[in-house]
């Protein structure tokens, strides 16, 4: 590498050599060239230097300058610009100039080195205009603490104060979930724009792509600026003004200013204090660039903007097929090229990013050309100063002895300081200042941008176009000649500077203009001359009767009176009338003021405004007798209003065009049918048939929230039948959805009640039935099942459970049952089989028996058992009681059958003797 270098400065030096030999010949001979002598005391400055003064061991670039050019902020892969760079990664370092000191910014707030690069995208460090603040980006994960997004972040690192901080967060704190690079500075350092990958800085950034942000570092808040259209492509490389309020930025979006259609990269201007979007990297006539335009620079006030664009079509002429550098004034709308020759023609090579001053005069950029001044001869890209007012060019890489650089200026923007006018780049060359000896590129400051001077003789140069003076402060002042226009028929011209002679370009033809006649009429350019059309005093205007135009006062004898209709014969005038014997029409208005148009020109072909809107699109006609104005094939039209008795709030007659009412109007509050199903309660006020809008905003308990449906006025989502609701009516029951209302079964009045209450209505403010009894009232709901029930408040309640137990062991468990108004027995209690027993209550399960008895003769009575006594059977009848068992053994030891013949034995025994007992008390044997 060195040794390219090497042969690169030998070999610029023999032309070097070869250019102030051809300078002095020339200007012997008067052709006005500036001298070497002229340009020389440049005196380029070392920027990226170490504590010896010399330039760093690896590459610096990217500079960015104060406003004063006192501070100089850039990047570098040097270690040694600094004590104790051990952290083998790229970091970004301010020279201060006065004191020859380097820092390094991109630190924690402990001074720490960053543990990852910065500025890895190759995009400048911003620094404000006092040089305290400096932004940039950097993938160290140490600078702040909780920085674990593990992405690119901007800081801003305050100097004075020893502080650095995170720039790319959300206003409520949140680190970014995508990278963010590019910072740029306000002139305080209050405002930080840059560009972020990141979807959770602002709410609803949805669209997926990088957007321009900025933090008002004092406020603490983050905003995407000009947020009212979310982009639909990605923003990049943001630049703002002085004050913050101007954000120039690059976007592929075709949705931000509408005809968007270039399909490129265009350059946009947001006026973050109105939220007004424009796209500046167009053409003069409003013509949007046919190619990518990137890399803006704004002035301080954010007037002028600076790019580079490959686009054709935003100066006439353009046809190097180059990227060019261009600059826009926005207040004027004009664009005009900064890298053209010194002839102001084409340059012949591919220009670099630009820069601009503070006040926008001056704009400066690298460029391959080498026509754009009389001495380019190092065959190298170069850095160029262009002065906008003097619309002159200066070659600015030179070192002291005027000596152009040996070697290119890189493709990045340089940077200029507001006053004095400085300038800081990166380049690879070696011959700027003594102290370069590395083959890296570095970062340089030029302090004497313009040639100096002390007569007038000395800013002689060959361009013609220009008057040139030695100003007061030793600098060349240069005065371009402006080429004024011939005639109404042509343009302004340009100068060419080789000859001093203006161009009069013609205007198209078909332009308006004044041919200063009084007796022609349309007068048009046609191929540079203006002409008209004769007056015809032939009475066909319809404005006069025939005769013979006056010259004095280009008017037609015999003119009709003012207001009779004519026809001036353009389609883009109506309501043509005669006036002062011209006809004349009321111009069609295009302005969009209609409503039926978005603004536009009328076409004088068909007479009609261009975008119409579409049909039914709302409008007023200014017809005080039409209503619902709605735009018709791009003309407003309403409904004449009726004025029939038809509407019901009106007798017949016509509509009064002075207020656009009818006559004869029926009193407010007369009931009328407004033909809306979705209003209530209709009624005339002030003539016009009023309804209360049906209330769907809100739900009753029968509907959700929703439009009225028009077709059946009822409010939508109905839900079901028998839905529960409440509608609001103390005095009903059991309320239920039906048919979209809510209805409940009004509480009934008109019983006692259960003998709690008189007879008469529900009071509604309570929900209760009038005259409750007093508590403990004996009452009766009219159940069976339940007895002894009272009055509490007003309601018949308590009581107690009907007993249903008859105290027959037999007859089982009674039970009170509702339904049948009745006790009801679960039935016996023994099981198959078994006899109940009720005197003893208990089942008895019978055992075979052959009884022994000896029945009693007819004629002998039976014994009558005193009463208490128990009878003795004769014979041997049943065994001893088992109640274990429920049964009746003859013999305890005999083995038990339970044939169906020993049962049925044994039953016939036990009925015999109940029999037996029953009898024995009252009659006999």
């Amino acid at each position: 590498m060195g040794s390219v270098k090497g042969r690169v400065g030998r070999l610029q030096v023999g032309w070097q050599q070869l250019a102030r030999i051809l300078a002095v010949w020339l200007s012997l001979w008067g052709t006005g060239l500036p001298s070497i002598a002229q340009l020389a005391g440049n005196a380029p400055e070392l920027v990226s230097a170490n504590r010896a003064g010399r330039a760093g061991n690896f590459a610096s670039r990217a500079p960015g300058v104060s406003a004063d050019g006192r501070y100089v902020v850039f990047f570098s892969d040097a270690s040694d610009l600094v004590v104790g760079d051990t952290n083998e990664a790229r970091d970004v370092f301010v020279r201060d100039r006065a004191l020859g000191r380097t820092e390094r910014v991109s630190v924690s707030e402990t001074g720490a080195q960053a543990n990852l690069g910065s500025q890895q995208s190759g995009d400048h460090p911003a620094i404000n205009a006092d040089g305290n603040v400096v932004a940039f980006d950097s993938v160290a994960t140490n600078l702040v603490t909780n920085d674990t997004n593990g992405v690119a972040d901007v800081f801003v690192r305050l100097r004075a104060e020893g502080r650095t901080e995170r720039a790319s967060v959300s206003t409520a704190g949140l680190q970014g979930n995508g990278p963010s690079t590019s910072p740029a500075l306000d002139a305080s350092g209050r405002f930080v724009a840059f560009q972020s990958s990141a979807t959770n800085l602002v709410p609803d950034d949805t669209n997926n792509v990088a957007d321009i942000f900025v933090r008002n570092r004092e406020l603490g808040t983050t905003e995407r600026p000009c947020g009212a259209v979310q982009p639909n492509g990605p923003s990049s490389q943001p630049a703002i003004s002085a004050d913050g309020r101007f954000v120039a930025f690059v976007s592929a979006a075709t949705n931000l200013v509408p005809n968007d259609t270039n399909g490129a990269l265009d350059v946009f201007v947001c006026d973050r204090a109105t939220g007004r979007l424009e796209l500046v990297s167009r053409s003069s006539s409003g013509e949007i660039g046919n190619a990518d335009s990137i890399l803006p620079a704004i002035s301080a006030d954010g007037r002028i903007v600076a790019f580079k664009s490959l686009a054709s079509n935003l100066v006439p002429d353009d046809r190097n097929g180059l990227v060019d550098v261009f600059v826009h004034d926005r207040a004027t709308g004009q664009t005009q090229r900064a890298s053209v020759s010194f002839l102001g023609r084409d340059s012949n090579g591919v220009s670099y990013a630009p820069a601009l001053d503070c006040s926008g005069r001056f704009v400066a950029f690298g460029s391959e050309a080498t026509n754009l001044v009389v001495e380019d001869y190092n065959q190298v890209p170069s850095l160029f100063l262009r002065d906008l007012v003097s619309q002159r060019t200066y070659l600015i890489d030179r070192n002291a002895l005027g000596e152009q650089a040996n070697a290119a200026v890189l493709d990045v923007a340089p940077a200029l300081s507001c006053q004095p006018l400085l300038a800081a780049f990166s380049s690879l060359a070696t011959n700027l200042t003594p102290s370069d000896e590395n083959e890296h590129s570095d970062v340089y400051i030029q302090t004497n941008l313009l040639p100096s001077c002390q007569t007038d003789g000395d800013c002689r140069d060959q361009n013609l176009c220009t008057e040139e003076r030695c100003g007061e402060d030793g600098i060349c002042v240069f005065t371009t000649k402006t080429c004024a226009p011939l005639d109404a028929c042509h343009e302004a011209g340009i100068c060419d500077p080789a000859t001093g002679e203006c161009s009069n370009p013609v205007k198209p033809d078909g332009t308006d203009c004044d041919d200063s006649n009084l007796c022609t009429e349309n007068d048009r350019c046609i191929a540079g001359r203006c002409t008209g059309s004769a007056v015809q005093c032939t009475g066909a205007d319809g404005c006069h009767d025939a005769g013979t135009c006056d010259p004095a006062t280009g008017l037609c004898p015999n003119p009709r009176p003012d207001g009779t209709t004519c026809d001036d014969g353009n389609l883009c005038t109506e309501n043509d009338q005669c006036l002062r014997g011209r006809c004349r029409g009321t111009r069609v208005d295009c302005s969009g003021a209609d409503g039926c148009h978005d603004p536009g020109e009328c076409n004088p072909e068909t007479g009609l405004c261009p975008n119409p809107r579409p049909d039914g699109t709302p409008c007023d006609d200014q017809n005080l007798c039409t209503r619902n104005d709605q735009c018709v094939r791009s003309r407003c039209q309403g409904q004449r209003v009726n004025c029939t008795a038809a509407d019901g709030c009106h007798d017949a007659g016509e509509c009064d065009p002075q207020t656009g009412l009818c006559p004869n109007p029926r009193p407010d509050g007369t009931a009328c049918n407004d033909g809306n199903a979705c209003t209530l309660d209709d009624r005339c006020q002030q003539s016009l048939c009023i309804g209360t809008p049906k209330d769907c905003s809100k739900t009753d308990g029968c509907h959700d929230v929703g439009p009225c449906d028009p077709a059946t006025g009822r409010c939508p989502n109905e839900r079901p039948d028998g839905t529960p609701c409440s509608d609001g009516n103390l005095c009903t029951l059991g309320d239920r959805c039906l048919d979209g209302s809510c209805t409940g079964t009004p509480k009934d009045c008109s019983t006692t009640g259960g003998g709690c209450h008189d007879i008469g209505n529900c009071d509604p403010r309570t929900g209760q039935c009038p005259n409750q009894r007093v508590d403990g009232t004996p009452c009766s709901t009219g159940a069976f099942c339940t007895i002894d029930e009272v009055c509490i408040a007003g309601f018949c309640t308590g009581g107690q459970s009907r007993n249903c137990d008859n105290g027959r062991f037999c007859d089982g468990v009674e039970i009170c049952n509702e339904s049948q108004r009745a006790c009801v027995s679960s039935g016996s209690p023994c099981r198959g089989g078994e006899i109940c027993v009720e005197e003893q209550r208990f089942c008895a399960t019978p055992t075979p028996v052959t009884p022994s008895v000896t029945p009693a003769t007819p004629t002998t009575p039976v014994p009558t058992t005193p009463t208490g006594a128990t009878p003795t059977p004769t014979g041997t009848v049943l065994g001893p009681l088992d109640r274990d068992a429920c049964s009746c053994d003859l013999d305890p030891a005999a083995p038990r059958s339970r044939s169906a013949a020993v049962l049925w034995a044994t039953g016939l025994a036990a009925l015999w003797w109940r029999k037996r007992q029953r009898k024995g008390s009252s009659s006999p044997g």
